[in-house]
């Protein structure tokens, strides 16, 4: 009887793991390659999407993130820039599509949109959460931490 409640205990625990850990992404492995297809659809608004990447030495739950918006909004682009780095210390990586230089109404807009996509789908790390951009993304991206 108590090897029954011990694997059922296991087993409840892997679930209830998993199910935290990808709350809403159908597969961690469907954005572990930044070559690869990494384009996201934000869940709340159709409209706004992101590149992904989540390398295999992200953790599982708490991960740390990196934001990124490119002043053209070149999501993959950007997104391959940071990679290497990405994966060398264990961040995942999202960068707006939609986030681009113009009015501050439509950069609020897309990162509203990635910053809630993220939080809805993914454990993240309470603090270890950063920003980043290149230009018109560099000042795109201030606008978060004030």
């Amino acid at each position: 009887m108590n090897r029954i409640v011990l694997r059922l205990s296991a087993l409840m625990l892997v679930i209830v793991t998993a199910s935290n850990s990808f709350a809403g992404d159908v597969s961690r492995l469907a954005y572990d390659d930044p070559n690869g297809d990494t384009h996201v659809v934000c869940q709340n608004d159709a409209t706004q999407s992101y590149e992904l990447y989540i390398p295999a030495t992200a953790p599982a739950v708490d991960s740390p993130i990196l934001y990124g918006f490119d002043p053209g909004g070149d999501g993959k682009g950007l997104l391959l820039t940071l990679a290497a780095a990405a994966a060398a210390n264990g961040w995942m990586v999202a960068v707006s599509n939609n986030s681009k230089n113009g009015a501050w109404s439509t950069i609020f807009t897309a990162q509203d949109a990635v910053l809630q996509d993220r939080e809805a789908r993914w454990s993240l790390h309470p603090t270890r959460r950063f920003a980043g951009g290149m230009s018109g993304g560099a000042r795109a991206f201030s606008s978060p931490a004030a």
